[in-house]
C-alpha cells in the first residue's frame, strides 16, 4: 500500500532483532547485455551510513546456485534520512546467465531502522525474462487419491479434472 518496499523492525517503541528477504523470481539475462540494476532506496534511523550498510544488502546468485553473493553498488543513502537516493550496480558479469536478486534487512535490539526500496529496474541491452517457476502439477484421477496425499501444510497447486462429480473437500484429517 506504500507502493514500495518498506522493511522495519521497530514497533510498539520497541527494536526487535531481524532479518528479512525479499527475493525477485529466476531473471534471465540470456538475452541481455551491459546490464545494471538500479533502484531507489531510503533509510532512517540508523543514526548513520555504516549502520545503513551493515544492516542492509543487496545479494546475487546464479539459480542454480545455492551461495548468495553481496552484490556491489553505488549510491546510498545517509542511513538518518527519507530521502530517496538512486543507486546502480553492475550485472554485466551475469550476462547471458539466469540470476536472483534478492534485497536482505536485518536489525538488532539495539538499531532497527527502516529500509524503503522503489522503481526497481534492470537496464541494458537485448531483453530480460522472468523466468515462470516449475510447479510439479499432480495427476490425480479419483478423489481418493487427492485426499490421501492432502496434508496441513499449505501450498499453491492446480488441479485438473476430467470427468469427475465432485461432492465435498476434505482435509488430511478427515
Amino acid at each position: 500500500s506504500y507502493g514500495y518496499m518498506k522493511a522495519s523492525a521497530y514497533a510498539n517503541s520497541t527494536r526487535y532483532a531481524t532479518e528479512a528477504w525479499l527475493v525477485s523470481p529466476v531473471l534471465s539475462l540470456a538475452n541481455a547485455t551491459d546490464c545494471s540494476l538500479v533502484f531507489d532506496q531510503a533509510a532512517n534511523p540508523f543514526t548513520n551510513q555504516e549502520n545503513f550498510l551493515a544492516a542492509c544488502k543487496v545479494m546475487v546468485k546464479e539459480s542454480t546456485a545455492t551461495d548468495w553473493t553481496e552484490l556491489a553498488y553505488e549510491g546510498f543513502p545517509a542511513g538518518n534520512s527519507w530521502t530517496f537516493v538512486t543507486s546502480t550496480a553492475d550485472l554485466k558479469a551475469y550476462a547471458g546467465k539466469s540470476i536472483q536478486l534478492a534485497f536482505v534487512y536485518t536489525s538488532t535490539s539495539d538499531i532497527a531502522g527502516t529500509w524503503e526500496l522503489k522503481d526497481l529496474t534492470i537496464e541494458g541491452n537485448g531483453s530480460v525474462e522472468v523466468e515462470a517457476p516449475e510447479i510439479p502439477v499432480p495427476a490425480y484421477t479419483t478423489i481418493a487419491e487427492l485426499k490421501s496425499n492432502a496434508t496441513d501444510a499449505e501450498a499453491v497447486v492446480k488441479y485438473t479434472f476430467t470427468e469427475l462429480l465432485v461432492t465435498g473437500v476434505a482435509n488430511a484429517n478427515g
